[in-house]
């Protein structure tokens, strides 16, 4: 596994000299589930340096998944395939940010340019587990199979059902296929993209380290989701800052998990 970053449009400058390295972990590393909710902190840390373009990339971002998601018959679809794509990019904007200092709106689709065969077939395995859950669902509920898969965003808001009872089978389908399509995707882009890292191999040690850190995760994503909601209560004006905080959190987490600072030994012999 090749761990330097061989992507020439993803930019570096040579730090200040320094005692502490930061050292790539190839597998990842299990750390305290309390640390999970400094990445939301780190995210903030990051975000607020540039916060007004930061902003206006969430702004961006959002319209783009839900035009999208808007797409009739496609939508759900292509945006399950792409999101990994734009992931990828929201990850090369972060790095470069910390390596140079310099935020690069047009890296948001650094993906489809660099090692985009990849990306893509991250997005299949999450949009074949996502598809496969709904159809699970649906046969259980009794609901129409073609809705449940290619109605598009707007549809599905607009459906009318009678029926309000989810079963008990039903939700722990839901709640098995939304951790394996987070699980398998979530470090995926960032290895793939930062790291050189193999579909397959990216794949599986994203689960894996999902795995090993399953307490910390759970616990970020009912902190993250907790703030979600509460911004968007005020007019949903407080979601211009949470849609960027999210998304940096792709970044802080993966930083926690896949490397560990080192002091570096000066001495001479």
């Amino acid at each position: 596994m090749n761990s330097q970053n061989s992507n020439p449009d993803i930019t570096k400058i040579e730090k200040c000299p320094s005692d502490v390295q930061d050292i790539f972990i190839p597998e990842g590393q299990r750390i305290k589930v309390s640390d999970a909710i400094n990445w939301i902190g780190d995210a903030w840390s990051f975000i607020s340096t540039k916060l007004g373009v930061w902003v206006l990339m969430g702004i961006t971002y959002s319209i783009i998944e839900f035009s999208i998601m808007l797409i009739p018959k496609l939508g759900f679809i292509l945006f399950n395939l792409l999101e990994p794509v734009f992931i990828a990019g929201i990850i090369a904007i972060c790095e470069t940010q910390r390596t140079t200092g310099k935020f690069k709106f047009r890296q948001l689709f650094y993906g489809f340019r660099h090692k985009f065969g990849a990306l893509l077939k991250v997005g299949m395995v999450v949009c074949g587990i996502k598809v496969f859950g709904y159809l699970l669902v649906a046969l259980i509920e009794g609901e129409d199979l073609y809705r449940a898969v290619f109605d598009d965003f707007y549809s599905a808001m607009n459906y009318n059902d009678d029926s309000s009872e989810f079963s008990f089978l039903s939700l722990g389908i839901t709640i098995i296929y939304l951790f394996l399509t987070t699980a398998y995707s979530w470090f995926s882009p960032a290895l793939i993209i930062l790291n050189n890292v193999k579909f397959k191999q990216a794949i599986i040690t994203s689960f894996n380290v999902v795995c090993e850190n399953i307490g910390g995760i759970i616990l970020f994503f009912i902190i993250i989701y907790i703030l979600i909601v509460i911004s968007g209560l005020p007019l949903l004006i407080g979601l211009l800052f949470t849609t960027p905080l999210y998304m940096a959190t792709s970044y802080s987490s993966y930083r926690s998990i896949f490397y560990k600072k080192e002091v570096k030994n000066n001495e001479v012999n």
